[in-house]
């Protein structure tokens, strides 16, 4: 554990962490936003069939079998398609930031805020991968249909039979590859955000989770019991997120992982469903800072409380409720202040 970092100072200042905080981290789980990845299925469909079927209009009509023969303007970088996946990404962002600031709060009292320089970086790189991979997809779907037109040709069908075919099997195959798209690159972006969050914890390890069903690769019985690596195997060890290859063992010393293992972290392997759950057991080498260090911790977390409060009110209509509310939070902290200062003046 990293104790020079803002979590660790924050719980050593509340008095160190409670064997009840504890149990409560641990029974929580780190959520997986699969919300946010269909959304992202649905865009990157719907964004495919547009350009698939604006180009099997011309080439049926037309009778190319090339799909480089007709000249469409797709770009990713324009228009919906670059906004959906900046919205994917600010929406998996926030995802994650709440799941992270739900167990800051369990052990702090309050989710502080945070610096994280490096999500806009993390976000843009993110972003940049999307559109080379669907724009490839876009001309893979386009080659989907020459080549349906240029069999279509070989064999005499009307341009009518021909665009049967073409309705009735591209709207699976490009749902499909819009699928595997989302789930692939939502997973890693998930598993980069979780591991910057908790390199900002100062947590140096994680427990390995996978899906727990019966597609996990290598599970005895499951779908894909000869898969390699097998992540079945890693379920529940704990491992380092400075080194991939290691995992710890019974005894509890740190060992390379067998070769039938993955030497990767979790969510970055093609498709991977498994997930980095906090070590919570790191923080109980977090020791409790002195009475007057969580007193005086204590006053500036009330302090920047009453100037928050403070702020909001300034900026809402007087006539609307919120104001009110605001209000009184201010007069709250302001008392919740003075009694402090109080007791320290006592002692």
């Amino acid at each position: 554990m990293n104790t020079t970092k803002k979590f660790a100072v924050a719980i050593s200042q509340a008095g160190g962490i409670t064997k009840k905080q504890l149990r409560r981290m641990k029974a929580r789980r780190w959520k997986y936003p699969l919300g946010v990845e269909r959304t992202y299925t649905t865009a990157i469909s719907r964004y495919l069939r547009k350009q698939w079927e604006e180009y099997a209009r011309l080439a049926v009509a037309m009778m190319v079998p090339r799909s480089d023969a007709i000249d469409l303007e797709d770009s990713v970088t324009h228009g919906p398609a670059i906004g959906a996946i900046v919205s994917i990404a600010k929406s998996m962002n926030a995802f994650n930031k709440k799941e992270m600031d739900a167990f800051r709060e369990i052990a702090v009292g309050d989710a502080f805020v945070q610096d994280e320089a490096w999500v806009e970086e993390t976000l843009q790189r993110w972003s940049q991968e999307q559109v080379s991979l669907i724009t490839k997809a876009s001309q893979d779907m386009r080659d989907a249909v020459a080549r349906r037109v240029r069999n279509g040709v070989k064999k005499g069908l009307l341009g009518s039979d021909i665009a049967k075919l073409v309705l009735k099997e591209m709207p699976g195959i490009s749902f499909r590859r819009a699928r595997v798209i989302a789930r692939d690159q939502a997973s890693k972006l998930n598993a980069e955000l979780t591991h910057g969050r908790m390199n900002d914890a100062g947590l140096e390890t994680y427990v390995w989770e996978t899906a727990m069903d019966e597609r996990v690769r290598g599970l005895p019985g499951g779908r894909y019991p000869n898969a390699l690596p097998s992540h079945w195997i890693m379920q529940g060890k704990i491992c380092r997120w400075d080194d991939p290859t290691l995992w710890k063992n019974a005894q509890g010393e740190w060992e390379k992982r067998p070769s039938n293992a993955p030497y990767n972290h979790p969510g970055l392997e093609i498709l991977c469903r498994c997930v980095a759950l906090p070590n919570w057991d790191e923080l109980n080498d977090i020791p409790s800072a002195g009475p007057e260090m969580q007193a005086q911790a204590e006053m500036e977390r009330v302090q920047e409380a009453i100037e928050k409060a403070a702020s909001a009110a300034g900026y809402i209509n007087p006539s609307n409720p919120a104001h009110a509310t605001f209000v009184k939070e201010t007069k709250r902290a302001q008392r919740k202040l003075q009694n402090l200062l109080a007791k320290v003046g006592t002692k």
